[in-house]
C-alpha cells in the first residue's frame, strides 16, 4: 500500500535523503522483492499446470473416452442394392452382415417411428401396502381430479380422471378411450406387482405415453402408477418380468454354446453376451424399433441360428418371449380328421351369413362368411385383414401365430349364426411359446429382415442405419453392412499420435534442466537488462516449473501401465498382438510405435477382437467360469468384493484402463482441486491469496519505516532550515554594525 506521507529532499542539509532512506529500509525492500518473486513463481506454475492440465484434460475427453467405446472401432460401411428405392448411410454401429428391406409399400407417412417387439412400455409399481385394483386413486395419493393426455404415436386422447376411482376403474377408463379414439392401446392392473400393463394392439409400443395435461400434476401420474418410459439398452431383463437366473443354448449352424442371463443384465449387455457367445451372430439391441435384431453374418440356405432356454425355473417357457423372440402360437381345432385346404365350409355346416368372430387377446374381429368359403379363405382373411396374426392350417387345425410379443391371450376363433350364437365347430387351444429365433414388428410401411417397420418421414434410422426411401418396391432390397477397417486404422493412428505427443511435452516439462537459484525478476532489475537477457532469464525458469512434477510423473506411469496391461477373455490381449509396441529408445519415455501392415491385418482379421482389446467385451463372471472350468455362477456370486474387482479389473481393455487412469486424476477433492484438473489448483489459491496477504503486509511495513526515516529527515531539515536562517540573521546583524 503505498505511503500518504509527502516527501522533501534534503535541500536545506544538502544530503540525498531519498538514497539514504532508501538504504535505511533495504531490507525491508528485499523482503517484499523476495515475496514478490514468490508470487510471481507460484503464479507462472499454476499458468504452465493450467496449460498442462488443457491437453490432458483434451486427451482424455477425447481420445482416451473414444477409446474405450465399442463403437469407435466398429463402424461400418454400408451399400444398397438398389439406391433407386432405398439408400443408405450409417448413423452408428449398423451390425455386421447382410440387412433386407423385403419392401417399400408406400413413401412414409405415419407418425409413428419403429414397431415395438416387446410390445409394451415400462411402468414402476405403486407405493404402499394393500394396494389391489379396488384401490381408489385418493387412497395412494390423487388429491383432485386431473386430465391426462394418452398417445399411440400416431393418434392422442384425453381423459379426465377422477381421484374417486379404483385403479381397475382407471385402466377400464383407458381403455374405453382409446378404442373410442381409435388408439392402438389396451390396459389391465397387474395386482401381483402392483403396476399398470400398457400393451400396444400393433406390437410398437416405443410411442405410446401418458402424461398430465397440467405438467404440474406430473407427480401425481407417478403416484397412481401412470409414470411411463420407453424399453431402452439400459432395461434391465428384471423389468421385462424375467426375474430368475436362466441358461439359454445358442447356436449357428450346428455349433451351441451356453449363455447364462440374469435379472440384473441389460438389454444392450445381453446383445453383448450373445455376440461374444455366437460370434457367427449378428445381435443388436436397436432402441427404436424397441427389438432384439439376432441374424447369421453369413447368407444363404445352410446358415441356421437358434435360441433355446436350456434350464431354469418354472418361468422358462416365457422367458424368450419377454425379449421379444421367438413367435405365440396357439391352434384352433376344426375337425378331428384330415380336411384338405381347400374344404368348403359348408360342408361342416357353414352358411352364408354365418361369421368368423377372431380375438387376438386385444381386439376383436368379426368377419362375414359364405357356404362357398373353404379353410383357405379362412387363412386368407385372417392373414390379410388381422394385423399381427399369423394363421396356418395343419388338416385338422388353425395354427395362429401372434407376432405381438406383449400378449399372452391365445388367438380364439368361433363361428356364430347371424344372431351371434356359437354353433361349436372350433375350439380354442392353449398357448405355446417357440424357442426359434425371431424378431419381428410391424409397419405398414417397409418391411426390414422381414419385420414390417414405419417412419414419421421417407427416412428412418434402424438398426444403426439410415434408410432413405426414394420409390415404392415389391422387390426385396438388400443392404450389405461390412466393418469398416479404414475408420478403425485411422482412429487408432491418431489415437496413438496424440498419446505421444502428449506425453513428449509432459516428458520435456518433467525432465526440464534446473533453473538453479534463478528467481523471477523485480522491475528494477529488469532496467538494467536488455529484453533479449530478459525473456532468456524467464524462459529458463518457466520451462523449469514441472520438472520432477510428481503428479506429471505418476500419471504418465498410470498411463503407460494401462496401455501395457494384458487383457483377458478377448482373441486380442495386448498392443504388442496387433502392432502397438513401445520405443526401444529410453529418451522417448514410452513413446508408441505402429507397425500399420500388422494393425491393418489384425482389422482385417478379427476387428472384433481389436475392438474388445481396447474397449472390453467380456463379463468378469463369464471369464471367471472360463479360466475355472469346475466353477459355477454361484461359485462367482460368492467371491468377495474384492476378489470380484480383481477379475472385473483383467476384462477391462487398455481404453476403459487408460481412461480410468486418467479419471482418478479428474475428481475433485474440496479446498484442494477441481473436479475437471489434474493439478491442485484450489490449494494453489489458497497459496497465492496468502502470499498476497502476507505481501501486503510487507509493503504495509516497508511504507511505515520508509514514512517514519521520511518524517525524520523532514524534521532534520527543519531544523538545518532554522539553523540556516538564524545564522543568516545574524550574519546580518553583524554586517549591520559593522557599518
Amino acid at each position: 500500500m503505498a505511503s500518504n506521507t509527502i516527501r522533501f529532499s534534503g535541500m536545506a542539509s544538502g544530503l540525498d535523503t531519498e538514497n539514504m532512506v532508501k538504504a535505511m529500509v533495504a531490507r525491508y525492500q528485499t523482503k517484499v522483492d523476495n515475496k514478490k518473486k514468490e508470487q510471481t513463481l507460484l503464479e507462472w506454475k499454476k499458468d504452465a499446470y493450467k496449460a498442462m492440465n488443457t491437453k490432458f484434460y483434451s486427451f482424455y475427453t477425447k481420445q482416451a473416452s473414444s477409446s474405450r467405446l465399442q463403437s469407435t472401432f466398429l463402424k461400418k460401411e454400408l451399400t444398397s442394392s438398389d439406391t433407386s428405392k432405398v439408400s443408405v448411410k450409417t448413423s452408428g454401429s449398423a451390425p455386421e452382415g447382410t440387412h433386407t428391406i423385403n419392401e417399400v409399400s408406400q413413401l412414409a407417412k405415419s407418425a409413428t417411428i419403429e414397431t415395438h417387439s416387446i410390445g409394451k412400455v415400462l411402468t414402476d409399481a405403486i407405493k404402499g401396502e394393500n394396494v389391489t385394483g379396488t384401490t381408489k386413486l385418493s387412497e395412494i395419493g390423487l388429491e383432485k381430479n386431473i386430465t391426462i393426455k394418452i398417445s399411440d404415436g400416431l393418434k392422442t386422447a384425453e381423459l379426465e380422471v377422477n381421484k374417486d376411482w379404483s385403479l381397475e376403474d382407471l385402466s377400464d377408463a383407458i381403455d374405453i378411450v382409446a378404442q373410442r379414439d381409435g388408439l392402438n392401446i389396451r390396459t389391465s392392473f397387474d395386482q401381483d406387482n402392483k403396476k399398470f400393463e400398457i400393451l400396444s394392439t400393433t406390437g410398437n409400443a416405443q410411442n405410446i405415453s401418458i402424461s398430465a395435461l397440467d405438467s404440474n400434476d406430473n407427480e401425481a401420474l407417478g403416484k397412481i402408477g401412470l409414470k411411463t418410459k420407453k424399453i431402452t439398452g439400459t432395461t434391465k431383463l428384471s423389468e421385462l418380468g424375467i426375474t430368475s437366473e436362466y441358461t439359454l443354448g445358442i447356436s449357428v449352424g450346428s455349433k451351441e454354446v451356453d449363455l447364462m442371463i440374469k435379472p440384473d443384465m441389460t438389454l444392450a449387455e445381453f446383445a453383448a453376451e450373445m455376440r461374444q457367445a455366437a460370434p457367427n451372430a449378428s445381435v443388436s439391441f436397436d432402441e427404436a424399433a424397441g427389438a432384439l435384431f439376432i441374424s447369421t453374418k453369413k447368407t444363404g440356405t445352410s446358415q441356421e441360428i437358434g435360441i433355446r432356454v436350456k434350464n431354469g425355473d418354472s418361468g422358462m417357457s416365457s422367458v424368450l418371449s419377454k425379449l421379444g423372440i421367438g413367435n405365440k402360437t396357439n391352434n384352433v381345432k376344426l375337425s378331428d380328421t384330415t380336411l384338405d385346404i381347400s374344404t368348403a365350409l359348408s360342408t361342416l355346416g357353414v352358411i352364408d351369413g354365418d361369421k368368423l368372430e377372431l380375438n387376438d387377446g386385444m381386439r376383436s374381429f368379426n368377419i362375414v362368411l359364405k357356404g362357398e368359403n373353404t379353410i383357405k379363405d379362412i387363412l386368407d382373411m385372417v392373414n390379410t385383414q388381422i394385423p399381427n396374426v399369423d394363421a396356418s392350417w395343419d388338416g385338422k387345425n388353425f395354427i395362429f401365430m401372434n407376432t405381438n410379443m406383449g400378449v399372452n391371450q391365445p388367438v380364439s376363433m368361433k363361428i356364430t349364426d347371424a344372431s351371434g350364437l356359437d354353433k361349436g365347430l372350433l375350439t380354442t387351444g392353449t398357448v405355446s411359446v417357440s424357442s426359434s429365433i425371431s424378431a419381428q414388428g410391424s409397419n405398414a410401411h417397409y418391411k426390414y429382415n422381414g419385420v414390417d417397420m414405419q417412419s414419421e418421414s421417407n427416412s428412418a434410422t434402424v438398426n444403426g442405419m439410415e434408410l432413405t426411401f426414394n420409390g415404392t418396391t415389391n422387390e426385396a432390397v438388400t443392404i450389405t453392412s461390412t466393418a469398416n477397417t479404414d475408420e478403425a486404422f485411422k482412429f487408432i493412428k491418431e489415437f496413438v499420435e496424440a498419446y505421444n505427443s502428449l506425453i513428449a511435452e509432459a516428458n520435456e516439462k518433467r525432465n526440464a534442466d534446473s533453473a538453479g537459484k534463478l528467481k523471477p525478476l523485480t522491475s528494477e532489475e529488469k532496467e538494467s537488462m536488455n529484453e533479449s537477457d530478459i525473456e532468456a532469464w524467464e524462459k529458463k525458469i518457466k520451462d523449469s516449473l514441472l520438472r520432477r512434477d510428481d503428479t506429471l510423473t505418476d500419471t504418465l506411469y498410470e498411463m503407460r501401465n494401462a496401455l501395457a496391461s494384458v487383457v483377458e477373455g478377448g482373441s486380442i490381449k495386448t498392443l504388442s498382438t496387433i502392432g502397438i509396441t513401445t520405443s526401444s529408445v529410453l529418451k522417448e519415455y514410452g513413446k508408441l510405435e505402429i507397425d500399420e501392415d500388422k494393425l491393418k491385418a489384425a482389422l482385417a482379421e478379427d476387428i472384433e477382437g481389436v475392438a474388445s482389446l481396447f474397449a472390453g467385451g467380456r463379463s468378469a463372471q463369464s471369464v471367471y467360469l472360463e479360466a475355472n472350468q469346475d466353477k459355477t455362477a454361484a461359485d462367482y456370486e460368492a467371491l468377495s468384493a474384492e476378489e470380484k474387482a480383481v477379475w472385473k479389473n483383467k476384462v477391462k481393455g487398455v481404453g476403459e484402463r487408460l481412461y480410468e487412469a486418467l479419471g482418478k486424476h479428474y475428481t475433485g477433492i474440496q479446498d484442494v482441486k477441481s473436479a475437471t484438473v489434474m493439478f491442485n489448483d484450489l490449494l494453489m489459491d489458497k497459496e497465492l491469496k496468502d502470499i498476497k496477504s502476507e505481501y501486503d503486509v510487507l509493503v504495509d511495513r516497508l511504507n511505515a519505516k520508509e514514512d517514519y526515516y521520511y518524517k525524520k529527515m523532514a524534521a532534520m531539515e527543519k531544523m538545518m532550515n532554522q539553523l540556516n536562517n538564524q545564522s543568516n540573521y545574524l550574519g546580518m546583524l553583524s554586517s549591520g554594525g559593522n557599518k
